[in-house]
């Protein structure tokens, strides 16, 4: 199967249709907003259309297909989905959510505080979310090491981190 992601994609007719908009809450009262649109397509038909809260103020809002998920990282939050069943899980994230790094059966997410490991399944292997203060990169794996640079001191408050891949703590 070949996949795709159209983002920006607008209300588009898809086979399946999923919303994850959150209400935003303003002096107490609630106000829905503009969603934003992504259409995952499978062998060029339009097979899923998600529509999210506007996350334009995230420059990163990263997406990978990882083992038959579809993962988005919008706004403050992570959303996996499963494209066989549709079945879905949220992870909320630190301010905002960042880049994926793919290695072997691991997925990583960054977002500005620190990063999440996944399995091939999609459940949570572990999450530290107190190595930064305004974002995360990835440098790598190496063995059982990924190498991240972390921004303490924004900005150009860069600084490298190692850490154990199955546990998440600093080495």
């Amino acid at each position: 199967m070949e996949y795709n992601v159209v983002a920006d994609s607008g209300e588009v007719p898809a086979e399946h249709c999923l919303c994850f908009c959150k209400p935003v809450f303003i002096n107490g009262k609630s106000y829905t907003t503009e969603g934003r649109f992504y259409t995952v397509q499978i062998d060029g038909r339009n097979y899923l259309r998600i529509e999210v809260n506007d996350d334009g103020w995230n420059p990163f809002n990263d997406r990978v297909f990882w083992h038959g998920f579809f993962c988005l990282g919008t706004g403050d939050e992570i959303i996996t989905v499963d494209l066989k069943t549709l079945e879905y899980k949220r992870y909320p994230v630190v301010m905002y959510s960042g880049y994926f790094l793919e290695h072997e059966e691991m997925l990583f997410a960054a977002s500005a505080a620190g990063v999440l490991a996944f399995d091939r399944n999609m459940d949570l292997l572990w999450r530290n979310e107190s190595l930064a203060v305004d974002g995360v990169t990835f440098g790598g794996v190496s063995g059982n090491v990924l190498d991240i640079s972390c921004e303490l001191d924004p900005p150009g408050g860069w600084v490298d981190k190692r850490l154990d891949i199955r546990t998440g703590k600093e080495l």
